[in-house]
C-alpha cells in the first residue's frame, strides 16, 4: 500500500509539474477554475454564514442546499477545504486532489486484495484504475473522483454480501 501512495504522489506531480512551477498550484481552466473553486469558497461563505438556506450569490438566489449539494455538500474533501482561508483555497485544492487520487488508487487496491490479486499486480491495478482515462479527462470535474472512491468500496461490499461474510456482531 505504501508503494502505491509513492507511486500515485510521484506519477501526479510530475503531471501537476508545468502548472505547479508556473503557477505554484495545480491550476486549470474550465469547469475546475470557473465553477469548482467558486462554488468551494460560496460553499464556506454560506456555511459561516450561520444560514445556509439561500443564497443570493447564485443567478438571482437560489436554494443553497438543493443547488449545491451534488457539487459540494456532500463531498467530505470539500469540507476539508472549508477549514482553511480563501487566499490558500488553490494550494488546498491541490493537495486535496493528491488526497483523493491516492484515495482512489487505495480503493481499487483494497478491491483487487479481496478478490484474491497479488500486492504486486494489485499495485499496478490500483494504478491503472487511479489514472484511466476517465480520471484525467475529467481531472476539472473536481468532484467526478469522489465516485470512483466508492465504487470499488461498493463492489467490496457487494462481494462480501454474496459470500455471506458477516460485517459484525448484530
Amino acid at each position: 500500500m505504501k508503494k502505491l501512495c509513492l507511486w500515485i504522489i510521484l506519477i501526479s506531480i510530475v503531471g501537476m509539474l508545468p502548472s505547479l512551477l508556473q503557477y505554484g498550484c495545480y491550476l486549470m481552466t474550465t469547469d475546475f477554475s470557473n465553477q469548482e473553486i467558486p462554488f468551494i469558497i460560496e460553499t464556506k461563505r454560506m456555511l459561516m454564514s450561520g444560514c445556509p438556506l439561500w443564497s443570493w450569490n447564485h443567478l438571482l438566489g437560489d436554494n443553497f442546499i438543493g443547488s449545491y449539494s451534488f457539487y459540494t455538500l456532500t463531498s467530505p474533501f470539500v469540507w476539508f477545504n472549508c477549514l482553511f482561508p480563501n487566499e490558500w483555497m488553490l494550494h488546498v485544492i491541490t493537495f486535496t486532489l493528491l488526497l483523493k487520487m491516492i484515495c482512489v488508487g487505495m480503493a481499487a487496491y483494497a478491491y483487487l486484495r479481496k478478490m484474491s490479486i497479488s500486492g504486486e499486480m494489485s499495485v499496478v491495478g490500483g494504478l491503472m484504475y487511479t489514472f484511466s482515462s476517465f480520471a484525467i479527462s475529467n481531472l476539472f470535474y473536481y468532484h467526478f473522483l469522489e465516485p470512483m472512491i466508492v465504487f470499488p468500496i461498493f463492489l467490496i461490499a457487494i462481494e462480501r454480501f454474496l459470500r455471506n461474510e458477516r460485517y459484525g456482531s448484530v
